[in-house]
Parts: C-alpha cells; structure tokens; sequence
C-alpha cells in the first residue's frame, strides 16, 4: 500500500509502505528517506491525532492513499534538538516569571496621551478593538543613546492599552503602529468615493451577518433595491494583508479613519474628543441562535440542561464539546469548581474503551442474518462494505478485474467501481466523471461493443419517486452532464460540445459497467445476469443533438483504451458472478419453504365423498361448478348505444374484468364505451388484475396523463396518434407551434378537429370521480 505525505506550500509526495502493520517509528525513517527531515523534528497528524511511536497504521487506521500531515518542527541543530526535549512546563514558568520582572520605564509620546480613546488592531484576524492607554513606556528591547533624553521616537515607545470588552485589568503593550484614535465620524453611503479608506463591519466567514470592523478600499459601490454592496480590498490579519475582490454588504454604520494629532496641535475640541466615549459599536453575535438576547432562554451560550443565563460564574464548559452546565444543575451536583480537565456526562469516557493513546477501537462491522428478501430494495438495503479508494478516483480500482459481474447495483457500488446505488453517471461538475453505467435508459443510446454512444442525464420528470418517464424537457450541460464532457481532452467545456479528435486518449479514464437490461438492446455485449465490468473507456467527444423524443439530448462518443481484453473477446477471462453474502442461502431457504407450503396445500384439499357403497372407494376432489347462461355464454355485456369494435370484443383482459367485483357496471360500460383508447384501459384492468384497485387507480392517472400540464387530462381531447391531452393545453400549444404537431411523437394534427372525447371524460369521472372539479 502508499499513502501520501502533504507538507504546507509544496505537492503532496508519495510514499510506498509494507502493510498496516507499519509501525509509525518505521515510517519516520521513509518520510526522511524521501523528505530528509530528521525523525526527531517530525510531527505527523492524521484525522486530527498525533501519531505516536509504537503504534501501527491499523491502530489508527490509515487507508491506502490517505493524507497524512506533516508538521516540521522549528531547528536543525543539535542545540535546537536538545532544547526542543526540556519539559514544557519549565518553559512557560521561566516565560512567565521572566514578563513579570521585565522592568519598564515611563515615557511620553508627542501624538498620544495617557487616557486617549483609541482603537487596536487585533493580533490575530486584524480587526479594529476599541480601547484606552493606560500607560506609556519604553521599549526595554530597543537600546539607543536617547533612552535619557525626556522624548523619544515612537517606534522605540510601548503603548499598554485596556480593551472595553476586558473586565479586568490587561497587560496588553502594543506599538504606535498597532493603534490609531477611535474612528468616531460616520459617512453617510452616498458619500463613498471609489480609492477611499473607511473602516466597515464585515464578517469574512458569514457575510450576512455582524463581524468585527476592518480597514476596506473602495472599488466600486453596487447597489441592488434599497441595499447597498462595496466591492474593493478588506485588509485581514495582524500584518494587514489585502484580500482583493471581496464583497462587503453594508449592515451597519461606515467610520472613517481618523489620523493621529500631535500633542501640541490639540485644540479644546479635539481634546473633548478623545476623552469622552462616544457611542458603542456593534460587535459579531457570540451566539446566532438567541441574537445574545439576556432575556431568552438558550441552551448554545446558556446552561445546556436548564437553558438558563443566570449566574454564569457558576457554569462549567466542557474541555471537550464546550458546552456549558450549571453546577447545581449536573447530577450530583459540584460545589466547587474542578482543578483540572473538566468534561459533561455525555463527553466522559470509559477508560476500558479505550485501546490506545490516539487510536479509536476498531470493531467488525455486524451484518444481520435474518432472512432478507435479496429481490426487492436492493438499492434501499445500505452497504456492508466500504472501498479503501478514495471516492474522487479516477481509473481502473485496485483488486477489480476486467469482466468481473455482481448481481446486484449496491455490489457494484461497495466494490467502488461505480457508487451511486441509482444514478447512471458519477462525477463532479468541477473536476469530471468517474464511472458510467450503461443500461440503455434512453432511447437514444447505442452500443457498438468497443464504443458507444452514450445519452446524458436529466430531462425527465420523476417526480412522484418514479424511476424512468418519457422525455418533457431539454437536457442541459450541467451537474452529471458536465462531469463527463470534462473528462473529454478539449478545454474549455462549451455549451456547443467540443471533439478531441486523435487526442481523444489524453482524456480522462471513466469506468465503464455495463447492465444486463442492455440484453432487449444489444445482446451481443451485454451481460446475461446483473451488472459487469467492462474496463476503462475515454470520451472522444460530446455534442447535443435532438434525440427521438423531440427534446434536446447530450450525447457523448466513448471509445475503449483499456490493455484486458474485452469480455466478448475470445481469451479474455470469464469470471462467475458476485452474489451478496447469504443470498443463495435466502434463496435456498426461499425454495424449500415455497415447496413446503404448497404440500402443506395439497393435504388440507377437501375430498369428496365417494358414490360407491365400499367404504374403502378412493376419493375424488371437490370440483366446483358454475352455471353459464348459453345464450349470453362468452359475450360481454353492451350498454345502449354503444358500437364496441371486433378486436375490444376479444380482449381477454376485459372479459375478465367482467367477473371483477370492485369494478362496477357502470366503471366496466364506461370503460368499454371509450373504443379509441382501449389499449390504454386494457392496460389498467392488468395492473388492476395484479395488483389491486389502489395500483389500478394510480396507473390510471399515470396513463391518461397531460403531458403539458402533468396532470389528468381535463376535457380530454384524443389525438389521430392516440395520445390524450386537455383541450385547453392543445389549443395553447397550437399557438406556439404554427405546424401544429402532437407534443408527444410530433405527429401532424393539422387536419384535425378539436374536440372533446366524450366517452373518456365520463370513464375518467366515473373512475376518478371529481378530478375535473374546478378546471376548465
């Protein structure tokens, strides 16, 4: 196996490993084979875990092809080495201890003051904190000659400041660079200029909602109904590095930048300025679900138990999810607060589930053994097994044969080859596909063995959870679609297609399956039974064309570029299909219970009694009989009327529907009186005959369907070609098409006379009673 090591700012590299039994000390020593970073300053993450020597690629379980981060650690020298060993906490003592003694010397600065209103640039994201000096000192790091003089410059000066937001004293010292005067001038939108400073509210990560306040260069002001956008450079981080391009909705009040006055140039104004607070800016909410509403209840930034907000001195925060809980409110209660880590009852851990520092439990995965009926839901059933490649792999999967067959689609998508259970493309718009299946779904599809033609996805309507509808709308090249034109060696995809020519194998690989419901289509390269593997393809191009259901298709050319031979070639390998684990057993026991039930039948079978007076007479089965009028023997009945053609008079499915109970007179009279459609009706009385009278009623619905509105057809007009529409949807399609043509086969109805069938609208109402209700 390999996994791959990724090192900030260079390309992933590759490195090759014996197995999962690899301990990590092993791996240290390839990662310096191949990086020469020494195995001391290593620090290798996976999945957010440190890994730790004496430990192996299965106790953390590493996959083939994972990503495993490394982290340098800073030195290279021996004295960086040792010093890298001493016990952490000493460090943060010796830290500590040395801030604490640092002596500062009281200074004066010409542009600030003791007590100036100011804003700070925060040290991490770089936003603006509103704050006051509190002192001013020199810098004990910077050692010059006018370190007696009563002035110095203000780069060699320290500013410690006091945020508005601390409640207690801080030892924050910041630089003359690091501070400016508290932005109070507002600017109204309208006054914006393209190329002006300001300082704005933004949020970087949600920009609908509140942040914090940042420098922002205007480019451009955008305005959309009554609100307002900048377009233009926001300065992020502590060095204020400019983010180009980024959109900025304006949500709060606009501040202009205010420039530093020196001490002596202060007029009375300025100085009642800097002194008194003006008003308070609006700060990023601390918990978006109650808007930092005291008056609310909630659980995110209150007590998870009681939701309460009440004495937050008394809640505790979990080290681990964060949350927080009252300590009266846990069970039992604490009385004091805990010295160490601290965690909820439901972060606390079993130390006996633990296996080791760093590495999660490995358990096998339960299968049930119950007797599942393998033939229905297989796409519903959930997988059992997982694929060790990552999903986003392009070519052959390791392990997988050319010509190897499952039975089912939930196999093919736990070997990896193809994962979607139903959809016949799998990709991404932005990077490509990765397999196909083929299954002739579409009419338009052909299949030449070594290369195809392939119809893209969509332009169905499967409302309704149906699987397969005939075409309402164009295709476009979006989603699945356009995964599979950039696998096609012609850059950029375009929406008039685009042909690789002879480079048509620089393009990338797609997995091709082909599905046994190809055999009603072509035979010849299709598989008997289930789903098989039929090796690596290219897409040579791609175009749109109208396809035979009228509407816009995108079809795709694929050729094969695979070494195996393909499975119709003599000598290529032939493997037995794939069944699930404990399917023939199901099957089996399936088999063996069918037999035994239909003994069990012909046990219980009433006899009937013998004619002769020998009591030891053989039995003879209990027929029974019916009596038949000869004159009506054979004929169905007819309504006043109504002419029923010779062939609607042979229809057995109808003659049957005769002895139907749930079928009324009037539903079968009606039914039989609408002559144009009785292929349509024949149709339904089967599904009725299989399935029931709910199932006959959606079929029904589904038969005598609208195709422009999707819905039943409304004083329904029955075309030439024998298709139904609603006469207010045919007259609005005549409109927009001069030829006059069916909407469904596109057959000419310009000879044709628009009017209603009379004799479906009254099946249709006495089937479906009150559908038309309300329509016109």
């Amino acid at each position: 196996m390999h996994v791959r090591i990724r090192v900030p700012g260079k390309p992933d590299t590759t490195v090759p490993v014996v197995s999962k039994l690899t301990k990590i000390e092993q791996f240290r020593r390839l990662v310096k084979e191949k990086l020469n970073v020494d195995p001391r300053l290593q620090c290798l993450l996976y999945g957010g875990k440190l890994l730790e020597d004496g430990y192996t690629f299965h106790d953390y379980n590493i996959k083939l092809n994972d990503v495993i981060q490394l982290m340098i650690r800073p030195g290279n020298d021996k004295e960086d080495q040792k010093a890298a060993v001493i016990d952490k906490s000493k460090v943060i003592a010796c830290n500590t201890d040395q801030e604490e003694t640092i002596p500062y010397e009281d200074a004066k600065s010409s542009l600030y003051l003791v007590g100036d209103l100011v804003d700070i640039r925060d040290s991490e994201d770089g936003a603006w904190v509103e704050g006051k000096i509190v002192r001013i000192v020199l810098d004990p790091k910077i050692k010059s000659e006018e370190e007696s003089q009563p002035d110095h410059k203000e780069g060699n000066l320290l500013f410690k400041v006091q945020c508005d937001d601390d409640e207690e004293d801080s030892d924050l010292y910041c630089k003359v660079k690091e501070i400016r005067p508290r932005a109070c001038k507002e600017i109204d939108v309208m006054d914006l200029k393209t190329g002006q400073v300001v300082m704005i509210n933004h949020n970087p990560n949600e920009p609908n909602e509140k942040g914090h306040w940042y420098d922002f260069k205007i480019d451009e002001v955008q305005k959309n109904r009554n609100k307002y956008k900048l377009v233009g450079t926001i300065y992020l981080g502590k060095d204020a590095i400019p983010q180009d391009d980024t959109t900025a909705p304006i949500h709060d009040k606009i501040f202009a930048i205010e420039e530093a006055v020196p001490v002596n140039e202060r007029t009375d104004e300025y100085k009642t300025l800097t002194k008194e607070p003006p008003p308070k800016r609006s700060q990023a909410l601390k918990c978006r679900k109650c808007r930092d509403d005291k008056e609310v209840s909630c659980k995110e930034c209150g007590c998870f138990l009681c939701a309460g907000k009440e004495s937050p001195n008394e809640i505790l925060l979990c080290d681990e999810c964060d949350r927080g809980y009252h300590m009266s409110c846990l069970s039992p209660a604490v009385t004091e607060v805990p010295a160490g880590d601290w965690y909820c009852p439901s972060c606390r851990r079993d130390p006996n589930e633990v296996v080791a520092p760093g590495a999660a439990k490995q358990r096998k995965k339960q299968t049930s053994k119950s007797g599942r009926d393998w033939g229905r839901g297989m796409a519903c059933v959930g997988k059992t097994k997982t694929c060790a490649m990552p999903a986003n792999h392009f070519g052959p999967i390791p392990g997988v044969e050319v010509g190897m067959c499952w039975r089912y689609r939930i196999q093919v998508s736990e070997s990896g080859v193809h994962r979607p259970p139903v959809s016949g493309i799998h990709g991404r718009d932005v990077h490509g596909a990765y397999s196909i299946v083929l299954s002739g779904g579409y009419e338009d599809d052909y299949d030449a063995g070594f290369e195809f033609t392939y119809c893209g996805s969509g332009g169905r309507d499967l409302s309704g959870n149906r699987r397969t509808a005939a075409h309402s709308t164009h295709q476009t090249l979006t989603r699945e679609n356009r995964a599979l034109a950039r696998n096609c060696a012609v850059e950029p995809v375009c929406e008039d297609g685009g042909d690789a020519g002879e480079d048509w194998r620089n393009g990338r690989p797609v997995r091709v399956v082909r599905a046994y419901k190809m055999m009603r289509h072509f035979p010849e390269f299709a598989p008997s039974e289930g789903f098989r593997y039929d090796g690596i393809y290219k897409v040579v191009k791609y175009y749109p064309e109208v396809g035979l259901s009228g509407f816009r298709v995108w079809k795709y050319l694929l050729r094969r570029d695979d070494p195996s031979p393909a499975p119709w070639e003599p000598g290529a390998k032939q493997y037995a299909i794939v069944y699930p684990d404990g399917f023939l057993e199901a099957e089996a026991q399936k088999k063996a219970l069918k037999l035994k039930t239909a003994g069990d039948k012909k046990k219980k079978r009433p006899l009937k009694p013998s004619t002769s007076s020998s009591p030891e007479a053989s039995p003879e089965p209990l027929t029974k009989k019916r009596k038949v009028d000869e004159e009506t023997q054979g004929k169905p009945a007819k309504s006043p009327g109504v002419k029923i053609p010779a062939m609607f008079l042979k229809s057995p499915k109808l003659k049957k529907a005769e002895n139907i109970n749930s079928l009324s007179p009037a539903e079968r009279d009606a039914i039989k009186a609408d002559t144009l459609n009785y292929k349509l009706w024949e149709e339904c009385v089967e599904v009725y005959e299989k399935k029931g009278r709910k199932e006959f009623v959606e079929h029904v619905t589904q038969q005598f369907l609208c195709i422009i509105c999707q819905e039943v057809a409304a004083g329904p007009v029955t075309t030439a070609c024998l298709h139904n529409f609603c006469l207010t949807c045919l007259k609005l399609a005549f409109k927009s098409n001069e030829s006059q043509q069916c909407p469904s086969c596109r057959h000419g109805l310009a000879d044709m006379t628009l009017a209603k069938n009379d004799h479906l609208t009254h099946a249709l109402r006495t089937v479906l009673p009150g559908y038309d209700v309300g329509k016109k």
